[in-house]
């Protein structure tokens, strides 16, 4: 009885000794597992940082919080840059993007552009499938619990009148009803990358009607449904054009239309004139977007390392005044950020694709990078790596010399260099 217990007890303790090996061993090692836990209390956060649990212009405990979470990712990531292994010229190329970031946020003091360098220049080893699966997870569970606390009436749920045309659009928890709208947007595309099968078929393409149906008829948020629309529309775009291999085609085409869609976005801000009818009907479909941008840059230049438009022009946005609101993504990069900053994000976005083209693969990660992008011509988010977290694919941009590689002459699966166990996409592709 007594060999029969220690047996028992052997058996019990021994996997939990090995899990736990386990964790220690690939945490000391060249993994990106602190990585994702950084990512993952990060992406959480953020989210419910949007949610009336912490409500802006209110006393709450959010700011100490938030000083707490960034502190652990802070943390975390400093980890992971120590325990990389990489040579020195790449070393040095991911602490220069780190510091670059620090700078910026001294200069603009704005935080976020900060942490989505850190979290590039610490990428290396990242999966794509991995972060998809975290950043699925950050957002549904924050908005189950958004809309659990507004339906108990544990928290306000927002319901507001479109100053325009009256119709009412509901937060669901939220602090904003294009707080909510993001939210699914995020989900919908994280989910198309994370989820396998049968899977991806059917329930992916069934979330995003679903998503579609929230913010057309509740959130009433006109760019996410737009949005929403353009994701269903394009994964089953890029389905077809995988089948019939067209890949690099197709790559051609989202290259040059992200790439108008940023310069359409800097047109715009110094040519806008609320005089030509083009122009007016454009900055009334974007809520004022256009012209409340050509207001912020008439009134100070642009410079190489951005500005913090500290009293520049203050903004009255539901009761709470801010100092710079300007919503297309790219214009405020360049303004808030500065000219350095967006040309290196245009040279890394080009050199990105054209590393696919070259390969013919990563038709469905660019397909939905490029929703993102069309999502930057009205909404900040789009450049935020909570939300877009496809901004991990700069990472193979610093630590592989063949950032994606085909696995085979005939076409086949791509891998994303950055991953040293060769993580692969799991979309195959054929070249033309």
């Amino acid at each position: 009885m007594k060999r029969s217990r220690k047996v028992g007890v052997h058996f019990r303790e021994e996997p939990r000794k090995e899990i736990i090996g386990d964790v220690i061993s690939r945490v000391l090692k060249d993994d990106p597992l602190p990585l994702y836990v950084a990512f993952g209390v990060f992406s959480f956060w953020s989210w419910l940082r949007l949610t009336m649990f912490f409500p802006d212009g209110q006393p709450t405990p959010a700011d100490q919080i938030e000083s707490y979470v960034q502190l652990v990712t802070c943390a975390l990531i400093a980890f992971r840059f120590l325990t990389i292994k990489t040579s020195p010229a790449r070393r040095a190329i991911s602490l220069i993007l780190a510091l670059f970031g620090v700078i910026l946020w001294i200069r603009s003091r704005e935080g976020w552009i900060l942490w989505s360098l850190l979290f590039i220049a610490a990428g290396k080893d990242v999966s794509i499938k991995r972060i998809a699966e975290i950043t699925a997870f950050s957002c549904l569970s924050v908005t189950l619990l958004a809309v659990i606390g507004s339906g108990s009436g544990l928290i306000e749920n927002i319901v507001a009148a479109r100053s325009d045309n009256g119709v009412v659009r509901v937060a669901l928890g939220f602090q904003h009803p294009n707080s909510l709208g993001a939210a699914l947007v995020t989900a919908v595309i994280a989910i198309y990358i994370a989820v396998n099968g049968r899977m991806a078929r059917f329930v992916a393409p069934v979330l995003n009607l679903a998503a579609i149906y929230i913010v057309m008829f509740i959130a009433r948020s006109k760019t996410s449904a737009l949005i929403l629309f353009m994701t269903l529309v394009s994964v089953i775009l890029a389905s077809f054009i995988r089948r019939v291999g067209k890949s690099r085609s197709h790559l051609y085409v989202l290259l040059f239309v992200s790439l108008a869609m940023m310069g359409l976005s800097i047109f715009f801000l110094y040519n806008f004139d609320a005089n030509i009818a083009l122009h007016e009907w454009l900055d009334s479909l974007l809520s004022g977007r256009l012209s409340l941008a050509k207001a912020y840059f008439v009134r100070a230049p642009l410079t190489l390392f951005g500005n913090s438009y500290s009293g520049v022009m203050e903004w009255n946005v539901d009761g709470v005044i801010k100092e710079f609101v300007v919503d297309n993504v790219y214009d405020h990069a360049i303004m808030r950020f500065g000219i350095v900053l967006f040309t290196m994000f245009v040279v890394a976005f080009i050199a990105l694709y054209a590393f696919a083209i070259r390969r013919a693969c990563l038709v469905y990660e660019l397909t939905l990078f490029a929703v993102f992008i069309a999502m930057g011509f009205a909404e900040i988010l789009a450049l935020q790596i909570h939300s877009d977290f496809l901004l991990f694919l700069f990472s193979t941009l610093i630590y592989s010399s063949h950032p994606l590689r085909k696995t085979s002459e005939s076409g086949g699966t791509c891998e994303l260099g950055c991953h040293s166990s060769a993580m692969r996409s799991r979309f195959t592709v054929r070249g033309e």
